[in-house]
């Protein structure tokens, strides 16, 4: 299960995986990488439940064993179900709605937008012949480096006003950071895309 919690530095709403001894724990927060005792954070809403499964098996996720705790503070560093790619690559999104090119998403920012001729930020475009709910610059997913092991993947909004957009069943609401997993499925206004690993 996750639930959502709102960093006490910078305000952003994290969504972690609910796991044992939790207040024992700290998190450091993507955003503004202040690391916090998780009691800090402030609990949003109920827990949600993780998407339902799609009908195609997809391989096992590998996660993070979870760390020891640090003899230092007391405390461990948690990790909100963090998902290592093997391939040493960063993830793909598929669109599922239509046929079109995979985006292959780059180390750093990779802004998703609507298709338009001039005047965007987007690093990729999606093509919405004849609807405009998508906006120029819409969708974020910061892909970093995770140690040697491979990548993390956040996703954001680019900004705050936007049509509703969803991973899974959940909404993301603008100043969320929600970290991809493989088979995560991402409904923007005009298109629906599929988060894969790459083999």
């Amino acid at each position: 299960m996750k639930i959502k919690v709102k960093c006490p530095c910078c305000g952003a709403v994290l969504a972690i995986m609910k796991q044992e001894n939790v207040e024992n724990k700290a998190v450091t927060c993507p955003i503004c990488k202040e690391r916090s005792p998780l009691v800090q954070f402030k609990v949003l809403g109920e827990p949600v439940s993780n998407p339902a499964p799609q009908p195609k098996p997809a391989p096992q996720p590998v996660h993070k064993p979870e760390p020891q705790p640090d003899q230092n503070s007391g405390s461990t560093e948690f990790d909100p179900g963090t998902i290592i790619n093997l391939t040493n690559t960063p993830g793909i999104l598929v669109r599922i709605d239509e046929s079109a090119e995979d985006i292959v998403l780059k180390v750093g920012k990779n802004v998703i937008g609507r298709k338009v001729s001039s005047g965007t930020n987007a690093d990729f475009m999606i093509a919405t012949p004849g609807k405009n709910r998508l906006s120029r610059e819409h969708l974020v997913i910061e892909v970093k480096q995770a140690g040697n092991n491979g990548f993390v993947h956040n996703v954001s909004l680019y900004k705050e006003k936007v049509n509703d957009t969803y991973v899974g069943t959940e909404k993301l609401e603008y100043g969320d950071c929600l970290r991809l997993e493989e088979g995560d499925i991402i409904k923007l206004p005009d298109a629906t895309l599929k988060f894969v690993l790459k083999k």
